[in-house]
């Protein structure tokens, strides 16, 4: 009898964990059908990203999204309302791998929302910063400012 309950209640512990879509295509007991965004990155740099993604198939139009975004040191960068399915993300770190969450609001307390529900869990990483310096001569550098003697100390007195 102990070794049934046991099994019974593991069996249950297991159903729980799992989101299950429905024969109407809504995750759990949802009244709302799962949403992917479909985030995509269109722009990126070694410290901005433009991202964008699709919205909700639904009769009535978000009125606003909640976007998250996420290094991958888990730290969250960017949280913002944005009315558009687009965004600019700034002050991002160079070759970091980052991620977003968007929620799709329907009312102004984001009560009624739909959280994104990707099949593929959207990414990116930003690009490599690359620097070049000007007339490089083997080890020796030649300045773009004649007076300049250190790369911290420059004297712009006499710059006209």
């Amino acid at each position: 009898m102990r070794t049934l309950l046991t099994l019974g209640l593991l069996v249950g512990c297991n159903n729980a964990a799992v989101n299950v879509e429905n024969d109407d295509g809504l995750i759990g007991d949802s009244d709302r059908p799962a949403w992917d965004p479909d985030a995509q990155t269109i722009s990126n740099s070694s410290s901005s990203s433009t991202l964008s993604w699709s919205p909700p198939e639904e009769d009535v139009e978000p009125e606003y999204y909640t976007v998250m975004v996420r290094s991958e040191f888990d730290t969250l960068v960017f949280s913002e309302t944005v009315l558009d399915t687009r965004v600019e993300v700034t002050g991002l770190r160079t070759d970091t791998a980052y991620s977003v969450e968007i929620v799709a609001c329907y009312d102004q307390n984001c009560t009624e929302g739909i959280v994104g529900e990707p099949i593929q869990p959207p990414s990116w990483r930003t690009e490599v910063e690359s620097w070049s310096f000007p007339e490089i001569n083997g080890e020796n550098i030649t300045p773009l400012l004649e007076n300049t003697y250190a790369p911290n100390l420059i004297d712009l007195s006499t710059v006209s």
